[in-house]
This record gives structure tokens, C-alpha cells and sequence, in this order.
């Protein structure tokens, strides 16, 4: 009896030491990232309409930025594909809008869920607290395949494509023969999101800093992807990295210009024009306040270039109310 029970002892012992050690071990550090292609990205001013027109005021105001990295295939002409993008965001979501030449248009695959990526599409990373790290088989970020359709594609924890469609609403318009203008409304969640947990969005925030990257699977007439051209520079050789890993994306940084104020709105009757000004305020419909030594001037029809961003706007000499921002003012 008492060697059974001792050898009934050891057995468990033993089990427990191999449970133990099957575990899953969490990293003792968190991933810090490296942030890269910083970009300042500022709140909407009016309402975004998904309808691949990109008319809003917003839009206006906001400047263009490069896809141009090529992350697979051989050099390709701009009469094959150019492309570029703007950013903006709400309290609800993140807003992009694409601008896409391409001059063969391929959607041959009919199953959504089957290589996806070797039809045409644009693809968006979202690292939603900019941590960086894998996210191969898990949500830390994702990789989101838009279909010339409007599908959204992405691999789930265990290794599945699934269907994102209600984490992205879009809109694809054709505005000449090879052009194509691409509108999309991202939805934010975070990294212990579930597919088959809640589906509540996150809201965002001014000064709030996500992972991102937006890319464009190009494919013409072959049965795989000939060409895949990204926004950011990927270092090495095997530059097709941003579906495992989140530390390539670059980094928006969430602005609300109205939530900048440092002084109460004014009103603005000056009407002089001086040179080498620095700008100090702005409203929202465009107009600028310039000051320079103790003089307060109004700029007219000169380009205003936000500080830590590309966004411009242009000043023009009606008085009206103003809200304290920084801004560099290009004579």
C-alpha cells in the first residue's frame, strides 16, 4: 500500500511539473517601439461622408502623403501605380483617404478568404496603442485587407481569415481611367479583443498615438502578387514584415487644433501685412492671425504650415473669431 501511494505521489508530482511548464510565459518586458515616420494627424472639422469623393473640408486641409516603398516584387513605373493618402481622425475613428493609380484593376479570386492577397487591395495596419511587437496569430495590431469589394480580411488568434467588415466601412470611386479615389472609416479596438468577444470600439483621443501603415497589393495579370508598395521603409531585405510584425509601422499622432487653445477667442480687426511672420492662431473656417513683434496682422493667400505635421491652410483677411494654435507661416 505505501508504495503505491508513493508511486501515485510521483506521478502527480510529475504531472504538475509538466503542466507547469507548458504554460504560456509572458514576456517580462513589454515591447518597446521605436518610433518612426512620425506623423501629426489632425481631428476632423466637419463631418466625414464615406462616399469616395474626399470633398470635406477636412480633406481640404490636409496634405498628402507617399506610398512609395516597395516591399515585394521589381520596380515599377508610375503608369502602373502611383499612390498617396491622407489621415484624419474623430472621437469615433480613424479616417483615410486613398489615392490610387493603377492601370489593371485584377479581382479574379471569388472567395474572399482565399489569398486574398494576390488580388488587388489596399491593406492598412493598425497597432491601436502603438506597442509594436508580433501580432502574427493575435490582435496586438492588425493587418486589414480592403478588397476592390469593400471585404476586409485579417487573420484571426488561430491562424484563420475572417471577415473585419464592421471593424472598417470604405468606399472606391473611379475619378479618371486608371485613378481611383479610396475612403475609409477604421474602427479602433484593443489588443485583447476578441472575434468572437465584444465588438464595442475604442474611443479616441487628442495626443493619442497609434502604429500605422497603408500599403497596395498590386497584381496586373499573374496568378500571384506581382508588386506590393507600402508608406514606410522596411529595413533588410525581406521588407514584407508588416503582417507579423508591428514594429515597421510608422506613427500618427492624434491633434485637436480646437482643443489647443491658450487664450479665450477674440475678435480680429487688424487688417496689416508684414513679412516674417509668425502665426499664433487660426479658426477652424481658415482664417489666420499673425502677429509680428507687438504687431497683429491678417496674412492673406500665403500657405500656413502646422508645427510637427504636414496639414496646411490658407489665411484670408475677414476678422473673425480665432483659437490659439502654433503655426510657422511661409512668406
Amino acid at each position: 500500500m505505501k508504495l503505491h501511494k508513493t508511486l501515485l505521489l510521483i506521478t502527480c508530482f510529475s504531472l504538475f511539473i509538466n503542466c507547469k511548464n507548458n504554460v504560456q510565459k509572458k514576456p517580462l518586458f513589454k515591447n518597446q517601439k521605436i518610433n518612426h515616420q512620425l506623423h501629426t494627424v489632425l481631428k476632423n472639422i466637419d463631418s466625414i461622408v464615406i462616399d469616395g469623393v474626399g470633398d470635406e473640408k477636412t480633406w481640404n486641409n490636409s496634405s498628402w502623403l507617399p506610398i512609395n516603398q516597395l516591399w515585394i516584387g521589381k520596380p515599377i513605373d508610375s503608369s502602373d501605380f502611383s499612390g498617396r493618402y491622407k489621415l484624419s481622425w474623430s472621437d469615433d475613428a480613424l479616417y483615410v483617404l486613398a489615392e490610387i493609380k493603377d492601370d489593371i484593376l485584377m479581382d479574379k479570386i471569388k472567395n474572399p478568404l482565399e489569398r486574398w492577397w494576390d488580388d488587388d487591395c489596399v491593406e492598412i495596419f493598425i497597432d491601436e496603442d502603438n506597442s509594436g511587437g508580433n501580432h502574427q496569430f493575435n490582435h496586438n495590431a492588425f493587418a486589414y485587407h480592403i478588397g476592390l469589394n469593400g471585404d476586409v480580411i485579417d487573420l484571426d488568434s488561430i491562424d484563420s481569415p475572417r471577415l473585419f467588415n464592421n471593424h472598417i466601412v470604405s468606399k472606391k470611386t473611379m475619378i479618371k481611367k486608371d485613378t481611383y479615389v479610396w475612403e475609409f472609416k477604421i474602427s479602433l479596438y484593443p489588443d485583447t479583443y476578441s472575434f468572437n468577444g465584444d465588438q464595442t470600439a475604442l474611443k479616441l483621443k487628442s495626443k493619442k498615438k497609434i502604429g500605422f501603415a497603408i500599403a497596395y497589393c498590386d497584381n496586373d495579370r499573374s496568378k500571384f502578387r506581382e508588386n506590393f508598395i507600402g508608406s514606410v521603409f522596411v529595413k533588410g531585405d525581406n521588407k514584407n514584415q508588416g503582417w507579423i510584425d508591428a514594429d515597421i509601422f510608422g506613427c500618427a499622432a492624434h491633434k485637436d487644433l480646437r482643443a489647443s487653445m491658450s487664450s479665450p477667442s477674440r475678435d480680429i480687426t487688424k487688417h496689416s501685412v508684414s513679412s516674417n511672420i509668425f502665426v499664433s492662431a487660426m479658426n477652424v473656417a481658415g482664417r489666420v492671425l499673425c502677429t509680428s513683434g507687438v504687431t497683429d496682422s491678417i496674412v492673406s493667400g500665403n500657405s500656413c504650415v502646422v508645427l510637427g505635421g504636414a496639414s496646411k491652410c490658407v489665411a484670408d483677411n475677414i476678422g473673425g473669431l480665432v483659437e490659439e494654435i502654433t503655426l510657422v507661416c511661409s512668406m
